[in-house]
């Protein structure tokens, strides 16, 4: 049974008494077996000549102690107490060694009510949910991480392709020429297709003006027909079969491509008409004439990458177109005969590659 912690000082008090009464009580019993010894072993000197008494542990004892002698043996046939002194050593030596464990088990028990079990059980650390990954080793010394090269841009010419074309056009012959020396705009779109290798099919169609200022007046035996100013219609379709070919692994690319293309070829012009020969001034009138031919055309054209899925370069084209002339009309077309109306176009080419 374990004392209150609050009695503190009456624990102490009562092990300090305990510990005390145990230390006077052995000092007491050694002094009375000394005295005893030093009691007995005159008197066995001095009895030496006296009779000795049989069973007696000392030699020769006198009268008294030999009374004392029997009723102490008679003492033995009764139970015998703890606090008997008549015992032989070896009981003495277990009463002492009694009273030691009682006194230890005592101040044992004392100790171990004054305070409270500590409690053995440790609850066991439950695993922290996150464990973060260790850094790399370039990162924690700060050193930052080499970036990976990315690999070179391949760019490799699509199936189908689509290609925008803005030009700028002069044609011929000379007489052509001089009337629209200023040429004009074509604007064309091109369909692309490669059905092996670097081999292409294209098919486009073209819409080509110019604006020119008649050389020539024009003239019967009745009036004279005078243009002022002209223009040149020229629509274009058709076929073209070619190649493209790759120089690196970004371009440049060289297309190159002809074929036959239809022709829908038309000139007019606003006239001024006099009479002849008084030079009297008519009314105004317009003329033009239209005509379809089959010709054919050459188109060269450079691309270069831009990164993205389009292709930026220039174009040339070379076209002919066979004619012949009727000399019905007071327009320069119908005056060059059977030249072949020809001419040139250079420009800017836009490839959306796979559109």
């Amino acid at each position: 049974m374990s004392l209150p912690h609050s009695l503190p000082v009456a624990r102490l008090s009562i092990l300090l008494i305990t510990i005390l009464t145990a230390t006077i009580a052995l000092a007491e019993e050694s002094a009375v077996r000394d005295s005893a010894r030093v009691e007995i072993e005159p008197a066995a000197t001095i009895a030496a000549e006296a009779t000795a008494v049989p069973g007696s542990a000392w030699g020769a004892l006198s009268a008294t102690a030999a009374e004392e002698e029997k009723k102490k043996r008679v003492k033995k046939k009764e139970p015998r107490k703890k606090n008997d002194r008549g015992g032989n050593a070896e009981e003495e030596d277990e009463d002492e060694s009694c009273v030691d464990s009682c006194i230890g088990g005592f101040i044992a028990s004392i100790f171990a009510s004054s305070s409270e079990p500590e409690s053995t059980f440790q609850p066991e650390e439950s695993p922290h949910p996150y464990q973060p990954t260790p850094a790399p080793a370039a990162e924690v010394a700060g050193e930052p991480e080499a970036d990976e090269p990315e690999p070179e841009r391949v760019v490799v010419p699509a199936d189908f392709s689509l290609v925008l074309d803005l030009s700028w056009w002069k044609s011929g012959p000379s007489e052509v020429s001089e009337e629209y020396k200023g040429g004009g705009g074509r604007f064309g779109v091109s369909a692309y297709f490669i059905p092996s290798e670097n081999f292409e099919v294209g098919v486009d169609i073209g819409v080509a003006a110019a604006q020119g200022r008649p050389l020539y007046d024009y003239e019967t035996s009745t009036r004279l027909e005078s243009p002022q100013i002209s223009h040149l219609w020229m629509i274009d379709s058709g076929l073209r079969f070619g190649m493209i070919h790759t120089f690196s692994q970004k371009g440049p690319f060289l297309r190159w491509g002809l074929g036959p293309r239809v022709y829908w070829v038309k000139e007019n012009a606003t006239l001024e008409v006099y009479e002849l020969p008084s030079m009297i001034r008519l009314e105004d009138t317009k003329d033009a004439l239209e005509a379809w031919r089959l010709g054919g055309d050459l188109s060269v054209s450079m691309l270069w990458d831009t990164n993205s899925s389009v292709l930026v370069g220039f174009s040339m084209r070379l076209f002919v177109v066979p004619w012949e002339s009727s000399f019905t009309h007071s327009l320069t077309l119908d005056h060059i005969g059977k030249k072949s109306l020809v001419g040139f176009n250079l420009g800017l080419a836009i490839h959306f590659n796979g559109f």
